[in-house]
């Protein structure tokens, strides 16, 4: 299915990251709403920066430093070899501040997302105070480093991340909430369809394109459900 909208999404992502000091940008929306396709897509444009994508899982926390040990420290330009495949920072700390270091070594603009972070503040209630120090004493010290968290568990993102109260609280440069796409849209994603099997589509889907892409090169609304039964 074409990706269709999010103009003034993919234009809010492009700004953060052109933005000349360190970056923290907190996207979050319920699931299937379609963040990483969005931050996918606009990875694929032209001009497009280049980009270390890591995706957090609902594995222990143990085994998702582990992984992201192994992932980030195979960017490493000092390093002659991958890292042994049992090897892994002692702590999440020790993981931001090497990536940090990475930042000072890279140089030249470089984009981190760490999607469904969420994953890990589950697994990790700690996590958002540990990156909040690492955030303000070597994170943000790095103006080429641009981090982007994201979140599909909205409770979480805007409870341990974004309230008062939150270590994270007033560290985001941008912050943006992914909504489900409008009824507008879909005279673009089908636009062959009558008026009203439209409306079907947007009563059964709700605007959100993981579910509306089920009825991606059908003729109407109905063989379009008839298949997916």
């Amino acid at each position: 299915m074409e990706f269709i909208g999010r103009h003034l999404e993919q234009r809010q992502l492009s700004a953060f990251f052109q933005a000349k000091q360190a970056g923290l940008l907190i996207l979050y929306g319920r699931r299937r709403v379609g963040k990483t396709a969005l931050l996918s897509h606009w990875l694929e444009q032209p001009k497009a920066p280049n980009a270390f994508f890591w995706t957090a899982t609902t594995h222990g926390s143990a085994h998702q430093l582990g992984d992201f040990t192994q992932a980030v420290m195979r960017l490493d330009p000092r390093l002659n070899e991958p890292p042994a495949p049992n090897y892994s920072f002692g702590t999440w700390k020790e993981a931001f501040y090497y990536l940090g270091d990475l930042a000072g070594l890279i140089k030249k603009p470089w984009l981190v997302i760490l999607d469904e972070f969420t994953n890990l503040v589950q697994s990790d209630p700690a996590l958002p105070s540990v990156l909040q120090e690492a955030w303000d004493h070597r994170l943000s010290k790095a103006p080429n480093l641009k981090l982007i968290l994201t979140g599909s568990l909205v409770s979480i993102m805007e409870h341990d991340l974004l309230s008062a109260n939150a270590p994270m609280y007033g560290r985001a440069t941008s912050l943006m909430r992914l909504r489900p796409l409008p009824f507008g849209a879909l005279s673009l994603l089908f636009p062959d369809w009558t008026a009203p099997d439209r409306v079907a589509a947007f009563a059964v889907c709700g605007g959100i394109p993981a579910y509306l892409r089920w009825f991606a090169g059908q003729p109407d609304f109905f063989t379009g459900l008839r298949e997916r039964a």
